[in-house]
């Protein structure tokens, strides 16, 4: 398994709970027992994260890059300030310039496997 799956498998999770849970269970509180809801608001919650974590780097002008990318330590080229985490995922926020063509390979196959994900698990 190469790190851009395993980096894809990571996040894939956050991706796929867009809905609600709190509403779901306004509407239906005999359905969820508590938990399932918990589980299902926790992911609910880093889903949030996520996202605003991908908006407020576009308007940084950087990429929100997965740890699971990275072959080396980032603290050698000063990175590990920008270190933003998630659960137990860690992202570094980098510009693209920043990256080297390996890693700015490895990180266009992640999102383009995340924006196929996550065009699947939004018409489901």
């Amino acid at each position: 398994m190469s790190a851009v799956d395993r980096a894809v498998e990571l996040c894939l999770p956050m991706v796929q709970y867009h809905v609600s849970p709190f509403r779901c269970y306004y509407y239906n509180p005999r359905k969820y027992t508590p938990v399932k809801l918990m589980k299902w608001a926790q992911k609910y919650v880093m889903n949030r994260q996520y996202m605003t974590l991908i908006k407020a780097a576009q308007v940084m002008g950087m990429e929100p890059v997965p740890g699971e990318l990275f072959m080396r330590n980032l603290g050698r080229y000063g990175f590990d300030q920008r270190k933003v985490k998630i659960g137990r995922l860690s992202f570094y926020l980098l510009k693209t310039e920043e990256m080297k063509p390996g890693l700015r390979s490895r990180y266009q196959e992640f999102k383009e496997l995340m924006t196929r994900h996550f065009s699947k698990s939004l018409t489901l």
